[in-house]
């Protein structure tokens, strides 16, 4: 039966016989209120007194009484349990410990042990004690000192490219960038093989390298390294190629090559920085100092366009072919490395994409290599999609990566035809080219990755067409690929040297091929040794060679470097395909870590009482990118940006109060009325900026094509949209060039707000511009007329001022051309000059302003081009201003207050000599405006 022990809980009283079960059931039948009485003397004595002499068949043990032969064999089941565990104890501490071994490491972390040597054996400089390659030593320390004419004296440090002693950035920061990758997803797997400290040593020599190529410490830098080193071939002169030398024995001059114009280059290296920055992010001063030199990078790839291989010799050996790939790769690591939503922005804007090759495909879609990195910026932005899901307004173009990756990863399965196979297995991705294994390599490590990233998004797998594949099936292709290159192919040779008993023995090299024999070969000496036939005196463990044929034939030849020659950035990924397909199977990504510095995604969310949502068209132009600048500025939070189709809107995403705002491009033909009312749908009861409108100093071959209808027509379908949509109020950019010339003009009288152009003087003077923004602004009043369109109209003279955009607008190339001794009087659409940002203030304010109507001329005053010029040299005497004699615009009369509506709202102007400046300033830091005159 069950009682309750006074302190709670259970107490089990065992029966011994039918006569004590008899007796507890007879108990529980007693009158329980008799049983609550006091109990008198009789009952005391016979509950209390002693019992019969004879063995207890109970043992009272205080707060519990409990059966005698349980206790009796309680305690002799204790004593028992004793002596077992001391006899246990006895055994185990006499009998010899067997440590159970760990199991062997896998053939992909043997070779990704070998692998990472490779990147010693490659050292630039003067090398760390513990770089463990007995054949190498201190070489090339005096990179940069020898050459005089860069401003960069300590180049010392870095990687050899191959195998030659040339230091190429581009391949070096691409391969810095995978390492990095590699290991801020499989930092575990790194460690686990006992390789973290390796790897991230081999990244910081490079990053390290890097800083000095640049004005690190600066904001803003007009050039960079891109190579140390020359290839020449035609034996002109002792150089890199030329010569088969050890690195540690060269005695010639390295030239230094800068460029200054190179996105590519200055993108990609920024990468390689800001991918760095997350791996060292423990240590923060370096973190830090890597972050500022990948914005500073990234910048100076924005300022100054172009390819860093157009017209030198690195267009022999790493030929860029674009630069927009670049820029969504280096936007999406500035993004993970600093949290910036601009760079995010950037990387997810439409026509960035478009020209990174993003919508069209192509034979290498999908391949990612040291020249486009569109496929990897495609994974690595699928990834902020499946785990943070930004949602609007990145989720259409990040959808469309995630879609584009899931396109390329089929592309890959043996079950499609997009690229060929050889007969041992080993895909094609260069379609039958040489040097196949870079491209597999890279392959192998984006399917392992993507196939962890779904695993970790419990995703068990992606669509093919109409068909499923597990995530497995991507591990398995990339398992072939690396396994083809480890021996598992008709020749049954590995093309990692040093690893397994069959790899190439004649390396294309000069530091292995040369013995190092305390003899110093110098440039022919060293001849001998590449063209030996006997095997490398030393062995370049780790080596990733070039590859075999589309027929699986290998060449192990030395001079053949199409077969033998290994590279930087094969072997970076190549360490990253290894370390991503070794140790346990269930060991993944490290989901977290890229996503330090990224805020909580919905403080990205727009603030309350923002002020109604507007449109901005031509909203990268001259004008349009300080009107979105000075939006964001008075708390508009919501901005449609109007765009030409594949024009370039990134700057915009770096203007102050960009993160924190929606801003949603279109590309908008303005002739096309639907893309028009794509734009403006969204801004019902707020505003439209109409700035768009073409503008060129060249004369049109066809003015009604290229000005007229795109002016008129343009502005008509905004206003019909505005119109349609409720927008509460048009502000139309038009021109003094809707005011002037007009030869009927009273003289002496001052040009106001009445005035307009004379149609016909410009026609019979073929000046189009003019005529089309009359056209246009007239049409635009009609139209507001007939249908009650709320439009305020502003004309501002030729603005000056800083350039936001990345090129040259055609009001700030008229000062250009002064500047460059131009004798243009610009007779015909002169009417003085204004500070661009006043231009925008003016816009806001006739927006914001109830009382505002009609047109307003927009100017700091009317004057006289020669006046003009005349200031302009006085401030830059440097240059060869042409002075004018007599009057440029013949009868105009000079007004310091012709925008008197404007001042009467409360515009103050900013000095004319405060735009000129700054407009100078601009030319200059963007390169376009050359040197001073040179002396007499």
């Amino acid at each position: 039966m069950y009682g309750r022990d006074p302190w709670g809980g259970p107490l089990e009283i065992a029966a011994d016989s039918a006569t004590d079960d008899d007796r507890s059931r007879n108990l529980q039948d007693y009158d329980r209120a008799a049983l609550s009485r006091p109990l008198d003397e009789t009952q005391q004595s016979w509950l209390l007194g002693p019992g019969e002499q004879k063995k207890k068949k109970y043992v009272d043990l205080g707060c519990i009484i409990v059966s005698r032969k349980i206790f009796v064999w309680t305690v002799g089941t204790i004593l028992a349990a004793g002596l077992l565990s001391g006899f246990i104890t006895l055994i185990v501490k006499t009998v010899p410990r067997h440590h159970h071994k760990p199991p062997p490491p896998d053939n992909y972390t043997l070779a990704l042990n070998k692998a990472l040597m490779f990147f010693n054996a490659q050292r630039s400089g003067k090398l760390p004690k513990h770089n463990n390659v007995s054949w190498r030593g201190n070489s090339c320390v005096n990179d940069g000192k020898s050459d005089s004419s860069t401003l960069f004296k300590d180049l010392s440090g870095g990687y050899y490219d191959a195998g030659d002693a040339i230091k190429f950035n581009f391949p070096q920061a691409f391969a810095m960038t995978m390492l990095s990758w590699s290991v801020i997803e499989y930092k575990g797997k790194f460690e686990a093989a006992g390789e973290l400290n390796h790897v991230k040593d081999i990244i910081k020599w490079g990053t390290d390298y890097f800083l000095k190529t640049f004005n690190h410490t600066a904001d803003t830098i007009d050039r960079i390294v891109s190579q140390v080193g020359q290839g020449d071939t035609t034996g002109g002169t002792e150089n890199d190629h030329y010569c088969w030398m050890r690195p540690e024995d060269i005695d010639y001059e390295r030239p230094v090559i800068e460029c200054h114009s190179c996105s590519d280059l200055a993108a990609e290296m920024a990468a390689s920085l800001a991918s760095a920055s997350i791996v060292f992010k423990d240590n923060k001063a370096y973190s830090q100092k890597l972050v500022h030199g990948a914005k500073t990078l990234f910048k100076f790839s924005r300022d100054q366009r172009g390819r860093y291989s157009n017209g030198n010799e690195a267009e022999m050996f790493y030929n860029s072919t674009g630069y927009y790939d670049e820029y969504v790769w280096g936007a999406a690591w500035l993004y993970y490395a600093t949290g910036n939503n601009s760079y995010l922005q950037l990387a997810t804007t439409p026509g960035i994409a478009k020209h990174a090759g993003a919508f069209w495909g192509g034979p290498y879609y999908g391949v990612l290599n040291w020249d486009n990195k569109l496929a990897g910026a495609q994974v690595l932005l699928s990834r902020l999609r499946l785990f943070l899901s930004p949602g609007y307004p990145y989720e259409e173009i990040l959808k469309t990566f995630h879609n584009q990756t899931s396109i390329f990863m089929c592309s890959f399965l043996p079950y499609y035809t997009s690229f060929n196979r050889t007969r041992g297995g080993l895909i094609q991705l260069n379609h039958g080219n040489p040097q196949p294994l870079q491209y597999a390599v890279n392959a192998a490590f984006l399917t392992t990755l993507f196939s962890d990233y779904m695993e970790a998004a419990d995703t068990p797998g992606w669509y093919c067409g109409p068909r499923f594949f597990s995530t497995k099936v991507l591990r398995e292709f990339a398992e072939t690929q690396i396994n083809y290159i480890l021996g598992k192919n008709p020749r049954k040779m590995s093309y990692v040297v040093g690893f397994g008993n069959h790899y190439p023995k004649h390396v294309h090299h000069r530091g292995a091929s040369i013995p190092k024999n305390k003899v110093k070969y110098n440039c022919k000496g060293g001849w001998k040794w590449r063209d030996s036939k006997k095997p490398n005196p030393n062995v370049l463990v780790g080596a990733m060679v070039a590859g075999p044929d589309k027929h699986d034939g290998f060449r192990d030849v030395r001079s053949n470097y199409n077969y033998t020659e290994p590279t930087l950035a094969g072997n970076a990924g190549l360490v990253a395909a290894l370390v991503a397909l070794s140790g346990e199977k269930s060991v993944g990504i490290d989901k977290n870590t890229i996503f330090s510095a990224v805020p909580p995604i919905y403080r990205q969310v727009r603030m309350a009482a923002a002020k109604e949502p507007v449109c901005v068209t031509g909203a990268n132009g001259f004008i349009g990118s300080w009107v979105v600048k000075t939006l964001l500025e008075h708390g508009y939070t919501t901005i449609h940006l109007s765009i030409f189709p594949a024009s370039d809107p990134s700057h915009l995403f770096s203007l102050p109060g960009a993160a924190a705002a929606t801003l949603l491009i279109h590309e908008v033909d303005l002739l096309d009325s639907a893309a028009v009312e794509k734009a403006v749908e969204g801004c019902a009861g707020g505003g439209v900026f109409h700035v768009a409108s073409p503008c060129s100093l060249e004369d049109p071959v066809d003015p009604q094509s290229e000005l007229l209808d795109p002016a008129v027509k343009g502005t008509l379908n905004v206003l019909a949209a505005a119109n349609k949509f409720g927008v509460r109020r048009v502000v139309l950019t038009s021109s003094i060039s809707a005011m002037v010339p007009n030869p009927a003009w009273p003289t002496a009288t001052v040009v106001d707000e009445s005035c307009w152009t004379h149609l016909d003087y410009c026609r019979q003077r073929q000046k189009w511009y003019p005529v089309s923004k009359t056209l246009a602004e007239k049409a635009a009043w009609d139209f507001a007329r007939e249908n009650g369109v709320d439009v305020v109209a502003i004309n501002p003279a030729t603005c000056l001022g800083q350039l936001l955009q990345p090129g040259l607008n055609a009001s700030c190339a008229v000062l250009l051309q002064l500047l460059q001794g131009s004798k243009d009087s610009h007779e015909y659409h002169w009417l003085g000059a204004v500070q661009v940002k006043d231009v925008a203030k003016a816009q806001l304010l006739l927006f914001e302003t109830p009382k505002a109507s009609g047109r307003y001329l927009c100017t700091n005053g009317i004057y006289q081009f020669g006046d003009f010029a005349e200031k302009v040299a006085s401030l830059f005497p440097e240059f060869p201003v042409h002075r004018f004699t007599g009057e440029t615009q013949p009868g105009l009369a000079a007004c310091k207050d012709a925008a008197k509506k404007l001042i009467d709202l409360g515009l103050n102007f900013s000095p004319v000599e405060d735009a000129v400046r700054e407009t100078v300033l601009s030319l200059k830091a963007k390169g376009l405006l050359g040197q001073e005159k040179p002396s007499s």
